[in-house]
């Protein structure tokens, strides 16, 4: 979980624009530890970064400064058409091939601790959904990163069905609205979602990956709230997260997925897809 928390903290922000915002909270690891109330429209990188199978060219930034992250400094000013943010390379990395859990991500440690300032702008009519295409571009100029995916059996949880049914209330989808609302320091999130975007986000919350079993189709509107486990405050860059004080009386994230929606995880094994970093840079090349 520790590992997680570096990760994904590492996202402070990334833009696009404010009226249709990409993620105002970060996603992934020790999920939502970010301690940022926003709202996260999941599904586009959950669609931009599939395989399309087809040899085109990769999209890229129109223009891109990639720099080393100094304490107190920013990616910059979020302006509609750019992607901002301050972020670990992992983060990059996850956001470019992911959605990824944790353990899906295999590279040298250094890379959880190693936090870069990133301003880009996109080229003009471009659509969100590129963006982790972009990304992987980006990373493969600035950072010369080779990656290569494979499969492994690994520990899962299958979130499955619980004995007296879901609890959730399915959504029309002519009234479905792909937004998530993230509540501070992991605790919970709330929204309108598939039971494979729900493991997805599960995934980034807890230290193995989520397979969907529960052969749910429908789109649910669900709010689930836990206490979590570990949480941590958000740290600078390359330093220790710091232990948050925890007062509550919510259950923990696995008793809170039975209670309040109805479901279960179960401990398994299974195949996971893991993306395997065979060279990147500690410093991008120059702007």
């Amino acid at each position: 979980m520790l590992k997680a928390c570096f990760r994904i903290i590492g996202a402070i922000v990334a833009g696009l624009s404010r009226s249709e915002p990409l993620w105002k909270a970060p996603l992934l690891g020790c999920a939502f530890a970010a301690a940022v109330v926003g709202t996260l429209t999941l599904g586009a990188f959950h669609a931009g970064a599939q395989d399309t199978g087809q040899s085109v060219a990769e999209p890229a930034f129109e223009v891109a400064s990639v720099k080393l992250h100094v304490t107190g400094s920013g990616g910059g000013r979020s302006d509609p058409g750019r992607f901002v943010g301050t972020f670990s390379i992992a983060v990059l990395i996850m956001m470019a091939y992911g959605p990824l859990a944790d353990q899906q991500l295999v590279g040298p440690e250094w890379i959880d601790t190693a936090f870069l300032d990133v301003n880009a702008k996109m080229p003009e009519g471009a659509a969100k959904e590129q963006i982790p295409r972009m990304l992987k571009t980006l990373l493969a100029d600035r950072l010369k990163l080779t990656v290569h995916q494979e499969s492994r059996i690994m520990p899962v949880y299958k979130l499955t069905v619980g004995k007296a049914g879901p609890k959730m209330k399915e959504v029309d989808p002519s009234k479905f609205i792909n937004e998530i609302v993230l509540s501070p320091l992991s605790r919970g999130f709330r929204g309108r979602l598939t039971m494979p975007i729900l493991a997805d986000l599960l995934s980034q919350s807890l230290d193995r990956y989520v397979l969907d079993s529960t052969g749910l189709k429908a789109i649910y509107d669900l709010d689930l709230q836990w206490t979590p486990d570990e949480a941590s405050a958000l740290p600078g860059a390359g330093e220790a997260p710091q232990p948050l004080s925890l007062t509550s009386d919510r259950p923990n994230l696995f008793l809170a997925i039975q209670q309040q929606l109805g479901l279960k995880l179960e401990s398994g094994r299974a195949p996971v897809k893991v993306v395997v970093v065979d060279h990147v840079e500690r410093v991008p090349t120059a702007n």
